[in-house]
């Protein structure tokens, strides 16, 4: 997953999905608008790639966002937090839709943090080619 800030203050971000099966995977980009960020668009691209995820499927989520994978844990148990604590979190309207289709889709989730820049193969992709997605 790779955001990409424009001058106009949209905020891009991509993933995909990697199988053993011909033809299975998936790409995906798309667009923020209103206050983007960085973090911003790694949490949508989390929530849109677990929206395409089978039922009871294990994901590992590979990511160069520590911010991310710290939000992720940080706000699994939003119900039992204070409004005040709960509105101190980044992205906090779209964590619980991120968590619900957890629930939802029994998912298994893992995170894998990527070092930037380190010769990983699918993050140098797509740190290679976010023009084509502006």
């Amino acid at each position: 997953m790779v955001p990409i800030l424009q001058t106009q203050q949209i905020m891009n971000f991509l993933w995909w999905t990697t199988s053993n099966l011909p033809g299975a995977n998936i790409t995906y980009n798309g667009s923020l608008e209103l206050f983007p960020s960085s973090t911003k668009a790694e949490t949508m691209a989390i929530l849109t790639a677990l929206l395409t995820a089978p039922t009871n499927g294990n994901i590992i989520i590979y990511t160069d966002s520590q911010a991310a994978i710290d939000a992720f844990h940080k706000s699994s148990n939003l119900s039992s937090i204070s409004p005040r604590r709960y509105n101190k979190i980044n992205n906090n309207i779209l964590w619980p839709s991120i968590h619900q289709t957890i629930k939802t889709l029994q998912l298994t989730i893992r995170f894998h943090k990527v070092k930037a820049h380190s010769n990983d193969t699918f993050n140098d992709i797509a740190d290679a080619h976010p023009s084509q997605y502006r």
